[in-house]
């Protein structure tokens, strides 16, 4: 693969991400701009807040599928031919620039979700053992706490930890160094989140917004 592909590939690995599916949902399923409630954010909570929890599902899963596509098509057949390291490198670039396109979206001038969901989609396609760690420690959290955004973060730290310090795992330095930059990426997002959880004012999952309410709901 020449250069030329390979840059149009990282192209549209963020193209792929920056897709707001979160809003899409909304407005085309529920008349609503998913933006003026709850958070206003366009991720799958959110969404679920908003329009429901069919409707926010669906989010979720596209989201984690924005981050596995462009992933795994690196890993299993674009940069398939490079040698091992080469193509981990390759591989996790693109799931970043995917992140990256979820979180700073071209669609909606540079803004867009925290990068959770699109974040499993690339561990998913890089270790789905990974993947699997991640989402049941964050199920865990979330059972026991009900903050999403705290099962969110520790869900990211224990991917990073087992990428980090599991031997049985065997990761490359490439997926540690994306493990770091995930966790680190979503504590990022997560800023106002965290000041919430430590003010003691972060909604707790299965909050309902009414979207008919003009007032407070509101961001």
């Amino acid at each position: 693969m020449n250069s030329m592909y390979m840059i149009l590939f990282f192209l549209c690995s963020y193209i792929i991400g920056a897709i707001p599916f979160g809003l899409i949902a909304g407005k085309v399923i529920k008349g609503v701009d998913v933006r003026d409630y709850g958070s206003g954010n366009i991720g799958a909570t959110n969404v679920i807040r908003v329009c429901g929890k069919p409707i926010g599902y669906l989010v979720f899963v596209l989201d984690v599928l924005k981050g596995f596509i462009p992933t795994f098509l690196a890993s299993h057949l674009l940069f398939k031919g490079f040698d091992n390291e080469v193509t981990g490198w390759l591989t996790v670039i693109c799931g970043v620039l995917a992140v990256l396109g979820h979180t700073f979206s071209c669609f909606l001038k540079f803004k867009g979700g925290k990068g959770v969901c699109t974040a499993l989609g690339v561990i998913i396609g890089l270790d789905w053992r990974g993947a699997l760690i991640g989402y049941g420690v964050f199920l865990l959290v979330l059972a026991i706490t009900r903050y999403v955004s705290l099962g969110s973060i520790l869900g990211a730290l224990s991917v990073f930890l087992m990428f980090v310090f599991v031997k049985y795992f065997n990761s490359p330095l490439a997926y540690k160094v994306v493990g770091g930059i995930l966790f680190l990426g979503i504590i990022f997002t997560h800023k106002s989140n965290i000041q919430r959880l430590l003010n003691g004012t972060e909604s707790k999952f299965g909050q309902k917004i009414n979207t008919e309410d003009n007032g407070d709901d509101k961001k």
